[in-house]
């Protein structure tokens, strides 16, 4: 996990560097003007609280009502600085619930397979029935494998993507990869 913040610590300074430019010093007035844009970026990263986030317990996470693949939410959520959100205790599934019930299924774009369902972080691609998470850990380590009645099942030998699901019961599914749906990105608060 260190190496993957790391990593999108590096990706942000370099967006970030090349976004502020010369105007570093305009977009804030705390620091001296003769703070360099790197230390400027760094400061602000730790004080960062990302937009339309949400802080829940140790995190944040942002509910995104535009339906992607999993691998364009992933994507979005890594640009963010974020993860597809990694649910690790049944206090957190209950946040996320309550999440997604302030987003009625009228609000969500049509193009959504399921209106119901959010894409968060685990998966089965690597093996069949090998549900890890997107940082490479099992699902069981976790700490959260509720599944919805009767699943897994990878109907029609393609599902391979995880969601978890408002309705009929909440908990964890197995769904299209391809399959448009909304996600949310978590960001640990030691990120920030």
């Amino acid at each position: 996990m260190d190496l993957i913040q790391a990593f999108k610590f590096i990706i942000l300074l370099v967006l970030s560097s090349s976004a502020l430019g010369n105007e570093t010093d305009a977009i804030t007035n705390k620091h001296p003007t003769n703070t360099t844009s790197k230390q400027l970026l760094i400061t602000e990263r730790i004080n960062f609280i990302p937009r339309d986030y949400v802080r829940f317990e140790d995190s944040y996470y942002k509910y995104h009502q535009d339906p992607q693949t999993w691998n364009e939410a992933r994507q979005i959520c890594e640009a963010e600085g974020a993860y597809l959100i990694i649910i690790n205790s049944e206090e957190e599934a209950q946040f996320l619930l309550r999440l997604m019930n302030q987003y009625p299924d009228a609000v969500i774009d049509d193009k959504s397979c399921d209106k119901h369902d959010v894409f968060v972080g685990f998966h089965d691609l690597f093996q069949e029935g090998q549900y890890v998470t997107i940082d490479g850990k099992s699902i069981r380590s976790s700490g959260y494998v509720h599944w919805e009645p009767d699943q897994p099942d990878n109907w029609q030998g393609n599902e391979n993507c995880g969601t978890f699901s408002r309705y009929p019961s909440s908990g964890l599914n197995d769904r299209f990869c391809n399959c448009p749906l909304t996600y949310v990105c978590e960001i640990p608060l030691k990120s920030c």
